[in-house]
Formats: C-alpha cells, structure tokens, sequence
C-alpha cells in the first residue's frame, strides 16, 4: 500500500501541475520510465528506484534538475525502451503524456480494489500480443489482465489458476498420507499397540484432514474442467463463433452464470469439434461420463445436506464418505486427461493451454508432488539488474 500511495502522488494532477518547462518534461519521462519498468515486472530492480529518485529530487528541486539531468540523454533511453516494449508511437512525446494520463487511471483503480482490466484497455498504448510474444498465448481484446505493480502485466488464465489449486491439493493430501504412514510405522504390533494408534491425536487429526482434502482434491477436478469449459465458452461468444446457428445463439443471449459444463459440451464441442469414429472421440466421451460422476459427488459435497437420494433411499453424503486417494488419483487424472484431449480437438486459434508444456507433466500414479513452478517465467530469472 505504501508503494501504491506514493506512486498515485507522483502521478496526480496536482503534483504535475507543481512543475513547468524542462522540470515538467523531464518528470513526465522520469514517470514513463517507471511504468515501463512496472508493467515488465522490475519494480524492485536498481533501475526502478534509480527513476523514482530521479522524479522525487525533480519535485524537490526542479530549478536544479535541469543541471543535474540531461533532456536529450533521458528522451533517448525512455524512448528506446518503449520502441523495445512495443508501445504505440513510441518515439512521440504525446505518447509520453498518454502514457502519465494511463498510469494514474490505473493506480486510482488500484486504490478502490480494481486490479484486472480487459485487453482492449492495454491495447490502447502498447501491442499487448507483441508485448507477452513467447510468455502468453494470443491475448484478445477481451482477456483480462492483471495490473500488478509489484510483478507487471499479467494475463488471467482462469484454468491455469485451478489447475494450481487441483495440483496443490494433491500436493497437499499426499503429504497427510505420508505423515500418516510414518505414524503407522512407528507402532509396535499388538493389539495394545493398535487400540493407542486409534487413540494417537496426531493421527486423528490428520484423518479429519485428509477426509477434508479428499472433498477439497475431488472439487478442485470439477472446477479445474469447469474453468476450463467457461473460458473456451466464454472466447466463443466474444468472437461470436456459431451464433448464426440457432442452439449456440440462444446459449450466446443467456446469462453467463446460467450456463454450465454440460451446456458447452453438448452444444458446442460435440456437435461442432469431435470427428465420426474417431478413438480419441471416444475416449472424450468416455471421459465425459466419468466426470458427470465426479461432479455429482461434488454437487453432494458442495451441498453437505440431510437430504435423500429417493432413487435409493439413500444419504447423499454417502457418495462423499466413499472417497479415498486412489478415487481421487483416478478423478484429477481423468480430468486432466478429459481437458487435453478436448484441446487437441481445437483450431489452434481456440487452444487454451498454450502454458502446458511450461510446468511439469502430473502423473498421479507416481503419487508424488508436482511442481507448479515455471523454471523460466520473468518471476524466475528475475535479477537485481
């Protein structure tokens, strides 16, 4: 917050309206620099502190910063790294002024809690599938980023953010089965011995803690699919893919939260993407059952109710009491597997999962954890310089 306080005071109004002539220009440049390195994720690089200081010593002496800084040398610098950066005219000095005006907009946003903004809004300075080229796949005007002051410009991936939550979970649960095993073998044989393991408080806590993860790892493969699904629905109706036909046009006019998994399934990738007799259509569709399964063991447990099954006359909560880890290995595998196949389905110019091949592949069967880390994300090679 103090960060964010100090850059909305650089950039108000009021604060620029302090300074005139050369001072004025040299500020304007020393606040372009800034958000240059903001949005490329080096705010806590040497260069980044050395512009804020230069912007403070102008408002402090601005008579002397004329001596102290050269126009000429800083025009050159700001001006080469916007033309690197793929900003839009990057050698006018009216895109320095559009970009002071941007910077303000968006960290007054940031104070009242907005912090994602629509591609088209980015669009208007800087060409934004240049700027991610090799980081992202195609961002589209309606893409939203994330205006990170701390880590730059960030595009959201909604399946890549529940993806992490699916693997964490397993991450998670294997270590409380593991922890648990240690536990096992650390008793002595006997009956005694047996009766003071059930007793043992470390080892009931970690069963109430794997029965919580057991539910936890079985949503997470239902939103994982569930994200995935919108995200492919949701580019669909911004680019208006099929709505001059009648099912996909009438899905198109419902509201968002009206639709669901099987809504996007059966109306558009079905129909419109798998191909006759193919086997991998049919694994897809075997795939598709078994997630229709998944999910209703998510809906019960999403819904943890008295309620009754009348087709059986039976809790709904037993579906949930059922779970186990080799249940919850075989659901995050076919939901992974479920999605893949669906993306491989595609036009390249629908794929999503352009940011596969940057993490580890997850085998489940190994039952090991997985790493969510990009060894070669901006984040990763990040220097002080």
């Amino acid at each position: 917050m103090e960060l964010l306080n100090s850059l909305i005071y650089l950039t108000k109004s009021s604060t620029l309206r302090k300074l005139s002539g050369e001072p004025k220009i040299l500020y304007k440049y020393s606040i372009a620099a800034t958000f240059y390195n903001i949005i490329n994720g080096k705010q806590l690089q040497v260069g980044q502190f050395v512009n804020l200081e230069i912007a403070r010593d102008i408002l402090k002496n601005p008579k002397k910063s004329s001596e102290s800084y050269d126009l000429a040398f800083f025009k050159k610098q700001v001006h080469d790294s916007l033309r690197r950066g793929h900003f839009h005219n990057p050698d006018s000095k009216e895109t320095v002024d559009i970009i002071f005006g941007f910077f303000r907009e968006k960290l007054e946003g940031l104070k009242v809690g907005k912090r994602f903004w629509k591609g088209s809004e980015f669009e208007k300075i800087i060409s934004l599938n240049e700027f991610f080229k090799g980081r992202s796949g195609p961002i589209k005007e309606h893409h939203w980023i994330d205006f990170n002051i701390q880590r730059g410009l960030i595009p959201t991936i909604p399946d890549l953010i529940t993806y992490f939550d699916l693997i964490n979970s397993w991450n998670w649960i294997l270590e409380r089965h593991k922890r648990y095993s240690q536990l096992a073998e650390e008793q002595n044989d006997g009956l005694i011995a047996r009766l003071d393991f059930l007793k043992n408080e470390e080892g009931r806590k970690i069963l109430y803690e794997i029965f919580s993860l057991q539910r936890i790892c079985y949503t997470s493969c239902v939103t994982f699919v569930e994200s995935y699904l919108f995200n492919l629905f949701y580019n669909f109706k911004s680019n208006q893919l099929f709505a001059d036909e009648g099912e996909i046009s009438d899905l198109y006019k419902l509201h968002e939260r009206n639709v669901n998994d099987t809504h996007v399934m059966e109306k558009i990738i079905f129909p419109k993407f798998l191909q006759e007799d193919s086997q991998s259509n049919k694994r897809i569709k075997e795939l598709y059952t078994e997630f229709l399964e998944v999910n209703k063991v998510r809906n019960a447990i999403i819904h943890t109710t008295s309620y009754e099954d009348k087709s059986n006359q039976r809790s709904f909560m037993e579906m949930f009491f059922e779970v186990n880890l080799e249940k919850v290995e075989k659901a995050m595998n076919n939901s992974v597997e479920f999605v893949l196949l669906i993306d491989q389905l595609l036009p390249h110019e629908h794929k999503l999962l352009y940011w596969w091949d940057k993490f580890e592949t997850p085998d489940f069967s190994k039952r090991k954890k997985i790493s969510t880390i990009n060894p070669d994300s901006n984040l990763s090679k990040l220097t002080s310089i």
